[in-house]
């Protein structure tokens, strides 16, 4: 039912996009797009294999190991995102392709942000993945609403992001709420030192979900670095589409 939603984002979505904004503009939000999935990818650091496999060890009713593994993940996604929110800053002062769109690539940023309430990890390992549809239909809801009322001409195409960040954000903050309230999690920022050593612990489990998780967007990026912004468009519809 997840894939069944994108689904429908590709083929109803993608093309209402490119009509009102046109096919070099989809291009340049693609791009942007394909470089926050690739920093996602990055912050979330292999979690839907360790984490996952340590809560389906604990089950649901040995809360404070619950709570141990929540803030482990949430520590590291922190520090990570952190640190990708400064590299995306440096790339808009410093490098051209990125400080022509700094508006876009500062809404690109929301969309990071709005990656550390996602709790995929989570209810994989609980085993409670009928909310996983429930929250990406919400997300996606809100997304195609704010689209449809606010995307009006060329120009609104750095807005896009925006609005997929904000069904994101509200989506995985009531998953995030609902979580904390329904296992009793106090939320508790590590220091740096346990998160390097969690980061060090699982570096392979990391890379074996990166390499097949971003080889798509990587595919859109070197066509961005190379390319025009409309081939981006094409390579990112081909991409959707297969």
């Amino acid at each position: 039912s997840v894939k069944a939603i994108d689904l429908a984002i590709a083929v109803l979505l993608i093309p209402y996009l490119i009509l009102k904004v046109g096919l070099q503009n989809y291009g340049v939000y693609a791009f942007a797009l394909a470089l926050v999935f690739f920093f996602m990818n990055i912050a979330n650091y292999g979690f839907n294999l360790v984490a996952v496999r340590d809560l389906a060890k604990q089950g649901d009713k040995n809360q404070k190991s619950i709570g141990k593994i929540f803030n482990e993940v949430f520590s590291v996604k922190i520090y990570l995102t952190g640190l990708l929110l400064v590299i995306m800053l440096f790339l808009i002062l410093l490098v051209p392709k990125f400080s022509t769109y700094k508006l876009l690539y500062l809404f690109a940023s929301f969309l990071l942000i709005s990656d550390l309430f996602s709790l995929r990890w989570f209810f994989l390992g609980m085993e409670k993945m009928k909310f996983l549809p429930a929250i990406n239909l919400v997300a996606t809801l809100i997304y195609v609403l704010l689209v449809v009322l606010f995307i009006r001409q060329p120009k609104d195409f750095v807005y896009i992001i925006l609005f997929e960040a904000i069904g994101l954000l509200i989506a995985g903050f009531i998953s995030f709420t609902y979580v904390l309230n329904e296992f009793q999690i106090k939320v508790k920022l590590l220091p740096f030192k346990k998160v390097y050593n969690y980061m060090v612990a699982n570096f392979s489990s990391f890379i074996n979900l990166l390499v097949p998780s971003v080889l798509s967007n990587i595919a859109v990026l070197l066509v961005g670095f190379f390319s025009i912004p409309t081939h981006v468009s094409f390579m990112q519809l081909g991409v959707k589409f297969s």
